[in-house]
């Protein structure tokens, strides 16, 4: 069983969080789910957004967040990876605290956490399993595996059981 904090109260303890966009012809987009199953809705330019921000910040792993205002991204926020790790991330945490407020004080929801994985594909490791903590953001995962194709996906990862979300890009 977890404890789940506020994200206020996860950015004030200073705890490590996931974090994350050009050349979208070239990345492979997973398909709608055609059973019902959840979607999120990404605008073609926050994808660019998250994948510019990986190629930006390689060879270390980039981080940000997603804000929503229902089932429409309004933002896209970077956030400083302070590990500055090709192998890990951890978001600052006096940005993710400003980030969350701006967030609260518009009455939107933090629905994405990305981060990239710069020699992995884009599915969530270990590592970020055992970091994902907040069970209502979606945590995205962009790979560099391939830089001439970056893959970009959705994982949904409650009580470390992960389970892929489709992502529908819109123009």
């Amino acid at each position: 069983m977890h404890t789940h904090y506020t994200w206020a109260e996860r950015a004030v303890a200073g705890a490590s969080q996931p974090c994350v966009a050009p050349l979208v012809d070239y990345v492979r987009f997973p398909m709608t789910a055609s059973d019902g199953a959840p979607t999120l809705n990404l605008p073609r330019s926050y994808a660019e957004a998250i994948i510019q921000h990986a190629r930006e910040d390689y060879p270390n792993e980039c981080c940000g967040i997603l804000a929503y205002d229902g089932d429409e991204a309004v933002r896209h926020y970077r956030i400083t990876n302070v590990e500055q790790s090709p192998y890990r991330y951890s978001m600052d945490g006096k940005e993710l605290f400003g980030v969350y407020r701006e967030i609260e004080d518009n009455g939107w929801e933090l629905k994405v956490i990305y981060h990239s994985h710069t020699h992995s594909a884009a599915y969530p490791s270990a590592t970020d399993v055992r970091l994902a903590t907040w069970p209502d953001a979606y945590y995205m995962l962009v790979s560099l595996m391939d830089q001439d194709a970056p893959d970009i996906r959705n994982f949904s990862i409650v009580d470390g059981e992960i389970e892929e979300v489709a992502l529908t890009i819109k123009d």
